[in-house]
């Protein structure tokens, strides 16, 4: 399945700044349903963030509660896996990479 297919991108265009950052969540916490972040989830969640009209600066505001949720979700078992690490770094990289659109 064609990751960008499952994530939300329309919003009204009077969506709050809350709204549309509470949609880009949803969009990075559907991506990481399966437990990994492919770069091709990560190209699509880029490019739903410029769609739903959410600047970088915006989005970092989400960082620490992603990661933070992630981490909580890899703890379960008490183990880090190397599968596990890399899904933390490819969301630090998400975030750590982020540019407005020129």
């Amino acid at each position: 399945m064609n990751p960008a297919s499952r994530l939300l991108t329309n919003l009204p265009t009077d969506a709050t700044t809350a709204e549309r950052l509470s949609a880009l969540r949803q969009n990075i916490f559907a991506a990481l349903e399966d437990g990994t972040l492919t770069v091709a989830e990560l190209e699509a969640l880029r490019e739903a963030r410029v769609a739903l009209g959410v600047s970088a600066a915006q989005a970092r505001t989400l960082r620490a509660e992603i990661y933070h949720a992630a981490l909580l979700r890899v703890q379960q078992d008490d183990q880090l896996t190397s599968r596990e690490l890399e899904t933390l770094n490819q969301i630090l990289l998400f975030f750590n990479t982020l540019k407005d659109e020129s």
